[in-house]
């Protein structure tokens, strides 16, 4: 992932970490979001397209 991605989710990865919600739903996630630094937790995404396979541990939901 690029650097960009790394500092966009940095504030959000440390507030998860620190609360430990039961589910994380995160909105406009595409197939990677912040699944690809949660690897070891559970995502539901929604996007409008997700262009490629999603993550494993990304459940892709179609919503507008």
């Amino acid at each position: 992932m690029p650097l960009d991605w790394a500092l966009r989710y940095a504030p959000i990865l440390s507030a998860i970490r620190e609360r430990r919600p039961q589910t994380i739903l995160e909105v406009g996630s595409g197939p990677h979001g912040v699944a690809y630094y949660l690897r070891d937790r559970r995502v539901v995404g929604t996007d409008i397209i997700f262009g490629e396979r999603p993550l494993p541990n990304l459940r892709a939901v179609l919503a507008s």
